[in-house]
């Protein structure tokens, strides 16, 4: 009786420390209570760099576009780290003829899109995002309606219900408790709901956090909007990661 008690009393005193966010010790614990404060963890940020481009032209093009997820290199402490643009930049020519950006954000991390096909009648199914080193401010969710169907809708992410209602293309990130990130999505009332058959794609990027902070010297293969003379100089160096 004395063994059983002592048992029952450290299994509960566990138990009720669990149910506190201030005693939690156990991950899964303290992710619970934060999801009911509408708190998400913070994640891994990419490092960002600054670049000057400039594109030479055969031709008097109105604009040319730098692609979202152009890439450029660089090496700190012998390793080589991928960076890229965030979206598309548009380039018009300056008052010279020139097409020039001296304001081109390049971001550490390598791109990852994975797809979740949707199946309603699964009560149990959830969309974890497979990387535990995902930078949350580069997610991209796009919902497309079947399989067969390759356009896509892009949906947008919420922190909050209000102002929603059952035709808004809303989703939410919370964690998941394995230091990865879950999407959820509405259930017809408050934001649309999915359908079975329907695909989720969701993009964004792994960053290495703080270890590509101070790359300064990049380097860049092929092309820009099928023009192959590029020219690029480092405006400020990689930080922030």
């Amino acid at each position: 009786l004395s063994y059983n008690t002592f048992m029952n009393n450290y299994y509960l005193n566990q138990v009720a420390n669990e149910g506190f966010l201030d005693s939690a010790q156990l991950i899964e614990s303290v992710v619970s209570h934060a999801k009911t404060l509408n708190y998400l963890p913070q994640s891994h940020s990419s490092a960002r760099a600054k670049l000057s481009v400039e594109i030479v032209p055969d031709d008097v093009p109105p604009t040319i576009t730098i692609p979202q997820h152009t890439k450029w290199t660089a090496s700190v402490n012998n390793v080589s780290y991928t960076f890229s643009t965030n979206n598309d930049i548009v380039i018009s020519a300056n008052g010279s003829g020139n097409y020039v950006n001296n304001y081109v954000d390049i971001f550490e991390g390598s791109v990852v899109t994975e797809f979740f096909n949707v199946d309603v009648s699964n009560t149990n199914q959830k969309y974890v995002l497979s990387a535990n080193t995902i930078d949350t401010s580069s997610l991209s969710v796009k919902v497309r309606v079947s399989n067969t169907v390759s356009t896509n809708a892009t949906w947008t992410q919420q922190k909050t219900i209000l102002g929603l209602d059952g035709s808004s293309n809303a989703y939410f990130v919370q964690p998941n408790g394995q230091h990865k990130y879950e999407l959820q999505f509405g259930d017809g009332t408050v934001g649309r709901a999915l359908k079975t058959g329907n695909v989720i794609e969701a993009t964004y990027r792994k960053s290495n956090g703080d270890l590509p902070n101070g790359a300064q010297v990049f380097n860049f293969t092929g092309g820009i909007d099928t023009y192959s003379n590029v020219i690029f100089t480092t405006v400020s160096s990689a930080e922030g990661g």
